[in-house]
């Protein structure tokens, strides 16, 4: 038994990877998205002056916002489910 790598439970995988699972293609989306934006904002701030104003604390509000009303979804649609299987049984 290793004590680093061999046995730890963090390192093992229950399943053969079959693809790239959905988190992180979002993941990706989200970076390529993000990164030419926050790259070029510097340089755009004087032809966009609404890009200037925006802070880090802006684009944090907005993931925070998506990721509540991406929850309030998920909520509501796993208790539709939740009361379709009652109704079957």
């Amino acid at each position: 038994m290793d004590i680093f790598w061999g046995d730890s439970m963090f390192f093992k995988r229950s399943q053969k990877s079959t693809g790239t699972c959905r988190t992180c293609m979002i993941l990706r989306a989200f970076l390529i998205t993000a990164l030419p934006l926050i790259v070029l904002m510097p340089f755009a701030g004087d032809r966009y002056p609404v890009l200037g104003q925006l802070t880090a604390w802006h684009f944090v509000a907005v993931l925070f916002g998506w990721g509540f009303i991406s929850l309030a979804v998920k909520i509501i649609l796993w208790r539709i489910e939740q009361s379709q299987i009652n109704k079957d049984t």
